[in-house]
């Protein structure tokens, strides 16, 4: 018939999309908890992370600063005053004119009191000799050969540490008036000059050292005002000491995040968070358990209905799960008497009915002339799904008739059961019954879950093995509209 072809077709494309579009998994949602939860996480953490230096932690990073900088300055200006000494004795007729000698010579008048000394050596000094005081080591003569060889001031070094003759020393050329070389300036500071400097510091205000470089990126400490403590790791910060190859480093009192202490709070974090998502995914696998094995028991209730004694020994594991309950165990205590069409058929695992079949004077009553068949409204069939207002184009008419033309595609497809479902709209009874009634006048068995959610319809097609269903609902529209899902 016409009208039998048309609403198949529409509801054979309805059914496809449906089939096409199934819903969001369970994990789904979990997954996007757990996104949520990584990002509060990750959040929180870095917030902490930037709290857990309180203010008077950076109090005290300002006040090792401070003193760092000011020992830095102050050992720059001393060492810049030397140079200004050894450059003016370098650039001066008076000790230009001084003879050049075999050995080392102090220069008249350039033993300081302070213990500081200009002393001349010969240009081509080679060796050491342990009786020159302070000593002069390799160290030094590596300095001199770097005067000579450049013609100015080389940076200024500590040689002799750890001995009692430790020293900060500077070279440079001594030429004549005529420009002729003489011989190389050698002066000399004692160390305990800068070391005073560094332990004048007070320990309190962070542990402040002063260091040497050594070629190959190493250092080497001299002093400092406090001894390391084995928690100090590298240095928060260090100060350069100009025209010389030593800096100031600094550590404050107060603890603060070392890359050590990074590495071990994000490495904390990095592992709640794993753990974190090892409990939710065992989580989720246990909703997926609870869940299947509630649907599970609402099937064996849906196939025991029409027994007396229905599963009694059920157990709701998913307390959202126990209205479906309910409203399986009393299905059918509400059927209307006589109606075998409200009862729920048993059905087997692959959907066949082990007891009801279509009545036979259904079959025969299906067979009306053409003339009766009514012209249904065009518009109630969307993209997606059969949808109107009830009593203006979606009617028990229009349902009776729709469930012939659904029946009639099941029966081409070689589909006898189908499955059938409302919700709890006002109109969803009169309409189910209404398109219960026609799928068997078609010739196929319904099953009749009743009130139920539209997953559940989905999960029954599925599980009973039908691969067809109908669900009478208004979805998300207002109140006076109402529809059908087909699977």
């Amino acid at each position: 018939m016409k009208i039998n072809k048309m609403v198949a077709k529409k509801s054979a494309k309805s059914a496809t999309t449906n089939q096409e579009r199934p819903g969001s998994s369970i994990a789904s949602y979990w997954l996007i908890a757990y996104a949520g939860v990584t990002l509060i996480l990750f959040g929180v953490a870095a917030l902490g992370n930037r709290w857990i230096t309180p203010p008077a932690g950076e109090a005290a990073i300002h006040l090792a600063q401070v003193y760092a900088r000011g020992l830095a300055d102050r050992l720059q200006d001393r060492v810049g005053r030397y140079r200004e000494l050894l450059d003016w004795v370098a650039q001066s007729p008076e000790y230009a004119a001084v003879p050049a000698v075999d050995r080392a010579v102090p220069l008249p008048d350039l033993r300081l009191p302070g213990g500081e000394a200009v002393r001349l050596f010969p240009l081509d000094l080679a060796t050491i000799d342990p009786a020159d005081d302070p000593e002069i080591s390799y160290a030094s003569l590596e300095l001199l050969r770097q005067a000579a060889a450049g013609g100015g001031i080389p940076p200024a070094e500590i040689h002799g540490y750890g001995t009692g003759s430790a020293h900060v020393a500077l070279a440079a050329l001594l030429r004549a008036g005529d420009g002729r070389e003489v011989g190389l300036l050698h002066l000399t500071i004692p160390f305990a000059r800068f070391e005073q400097a560094a332990g004048e510091i007070d320990p309190t205000s962070g542990r402040i050292a002063l260091q040497q470089l050594i070629p190959g990126g190493s250092t080497l400490t001299l002093t400092e005002n406090r001894p390391a403590d084995r928690s100090d790791g590298p240095p928060l910060g260090t100060y350069p000491v100009g025209d010389s190859i030593l800096r100031v480093a600094y550590w404050p009192t107060t603890p603060v995040q070392s890359l050590d202490f990074q590495t071990t709070f994000w490495a904390l974090v990095l592992a709640i968070w794993l753990l974190l998502g090892l409990w939710l995914l065992l989580q989720g696998k246990r909703q997926r358990a609870a869940i299947r094995s509630d649907v599970r028991q609402v099937a064996t209730l849906l196939r025991a209905a029409r027994s007396e004694a229905p599963s009694s020994g059920a157990v709701v594991r998913v307390s959202e799960m126990a209205t479906l309950f309910d409203a399986a165990k009393g299905r059918l205590a509400s059927a209307p008497a006589g109606s075998d069409y409200a009862k729920v058929a048993p059905v087997d695992r692959d959907g066949q009915s082990a007891s009801w079949r279509s009545d036979p004077e259904g079959m025969e009553a299906s067979e009306d002339p053409a003339d009766q068949i009514p012209s249904l409204p065009a518009d109630i069939f969307r993209a997606y799904d059969i949808r109107g207002k009830v009593e203006q184009g979606l009617n028990e008419e229009a349902l009776y008739w729709i469930g012939r033309a659904v029946g009639s595609l099941a029966s081409e497809k070689g589909r006898q059961t189908v499955i059938l479902a409302r919700d709890g709209r006002n109109s969803s009874a009169e309409l189910a019954q209404a398109l219960g009634r026609g799928l068997q006048e078609s010739g196929r068995d319904v099953v009749d879950l009743g009130l139920v959610p539209t997953p559940v319809l989905y999960f029954a097609t599925h599980y009973l093995g039908t691969d067809c269903g109908a669900m009478v609902t208004g979805s998300h529209n207002p109140p006076e509209y109402n529809g059908v899902k087909l699977v």
